[in-house]
């Protein structure tokens, strides 16, 4: 009896991924159609509905709170320093260019990537950071997130945008591109 219970337990536990992936390829494929009935529904092609998914994705902003965006819990940006500038862990900074000049970093948490060649850098949590002087982006490679820190530039930008789309709405007209 105990060894019938054995077997089944460890046949159960083998067949939990095979599940689980069925899941996910079921997930995909229904995220798929829903987005091909999303497309047809306001007459978008495939490329635009692409577009739009990756804007939501790579556009959506993040809340900066005492100067610092939160990546995940080993990476935290530096918005409102003067140079392009990373907290990694709880000792480790990364001190780079001036705001005005655009960089690009990736980390996993733990090591920069310095020399692709000689990196220690885990890629399958390998994340992603492009600074411009107007935000900082992430693309988190790990759980497939991604978004953005407006800087201070960023923000008055924004709030520009902001003010001019409400003058239009006034006049009864539509924001302007921006």
């Amino acid at each position: 009896m105990r060894w019938r219970a054995g077997v089944w337990l460890v046949l159960f536990c083998l067949g939990l991924p095979a599940v689980a992936a069925e899941n996910k390829a079921q997930k995909k494929l229904d995220l798929y159609l829903a987005l091909q009935l999303f497309a047809h529904t306001h007459d978008m092609t495939d490329n635009e509905v692409n577009t739009l998914y990756m804007d939501a994705l790579l556009n959506g902003e993040g809340l900066v709170k005492g100067g610092i965006g939160v990546v995940n819990k080993n990476i935290h940006i530096v918005v409102n320093s003067p140079v392009n500038e990373v907290i990694i862990g709880k000792k480790k900074y990364w001190r780079g260019a001036p705001v005005a000049q655009p960089e690009v970093l990736i980390t996993d948490g733990v090591s920069i990537l310095k020399n692709s060649g000689k990196s220690k850098v885990d890629m399958s949590k390998a994340v992603l950071l492009i600074f411009s002087q107007d935000d900082v982006r992430f693309l988190n490679l790990s759980d497939y997130s991604g978004g953005r820190y407006l800087r201070r530039s960023g923000w008055l930008k924004a709030a520009a945008a902001e003010k001019a789309c409400q003058a239009q709405a006034e006049k009864g007209q539509p924001c302007p591109p921006l």
